[in-house]
């Protein structure tokens, strides 16, 4: 396990079941408790595709975003250190800027010991994780990316109800996170994990230069795109084979 995530926001908090489930167990099937199945061939929203027909979309967000604040607003979320939940710290409430009757949900402000925890916990897992095959990490990856897809229209409904985005909007940064993660994917392999053969002075001598895992990156969760940055920052230092501590710094953030 190399992933935590504390002081959450919404949107970061739901992205990071999938990934923190993934990495603790890469060979497990994929978790999908409690998501509708997606009706196939509509239109994915894209900042390319502004004219499509999104007719189909809406509909779908007309019913998701009813089911979504009955089964998934006003639960109290935990941070996730080192694949355990901590329910400690001061507990504070996020409601959303469209309404501020809608409650959120409530979370655990980690205090500095708290902060430290995490710091340790992704240090720890930084020698078995940094070690890892980077073909591994590219597997590992992809499953988080699918894992998003199959909750894309739950994480669109998040963003929508934490920043107060347009439909439209939530729709095109959940893709956009899906995206994301595939290009890091993508880009591990073109470059075979970043190792490169350089010029030879000798006939007789190798040389190559590789880049390697730096240790523990610190994410903080933006609050105007709290699920595409985050996720394009985690994903960065993961496939790498660096560790992450990632979180909001203020329910305004």
């Amino acid at each position: 396990m190399g992933f935590t995530v504390f002081n959450p926001s919404y949107a970061l908090t739901l992205a990071a079941t999938p990934i923190a489930a993934t990495i603790a167990d890469p060979v497990a099937t994929p978790v999908n408790e409690g998501i509708q199945p997606m009706p196939k061939a509509l239109p994915r929203v894209t900042y390319s595709n502004v004219s499509a027909d999104f007719a189909g979309v809406h509909a779908l967000l007309d019913a998701r975003i009813s089911t979504f604040c009955k089964e998934m607003l006003g639960w109290t979320w935990s941070n996730h250190v080192g694949g355990i939940n901590e329910a400690l710290g001061a507990t504070y409430y996020a409601v959303s800027p469209i309404d501020t009757n809608v409650h959120l949900g409530s979370f655990h402000a980690a205090d500095a010991a708290g902060v430290d925890r995490a710091v340790r916990s992704a240090r720890a897992a930084f020698d078995y994780w940094g070690r890892l095959p980077w073909p591994e990490r590219v597997t590992i990856c992809r499953r988080f990316a699918d894992e998003l897809k199959a909750r894309k229209y739950d994480l669109a409904v998040a963003c929508l109800l934490e920043v107060g985005k347009s439909r439209m909007e939530a729709m095109g940064e959940a893709e956009e996170a899906i995206d994301l993660v595939r290009y890091y994917a993508d880009e591990m392999e073109a470059n075979e994990g970043y190792s490169r053969p350089l010029k030879r002075a000798f006939r007789q001598e190798a040389t190559s230069d590789l880049l390697r895992p730096i240790g523990v990156f610190a994410v903080i969760a933006p609050f105007n795109f709290p699920l595409a940055l985050s996720v394009n920052m985690i994903t960065g230092a993961l496939i790498t084979g660096n560790t992450v501590a990632a979180f909001a710094p203020s329910v305004t953030t």
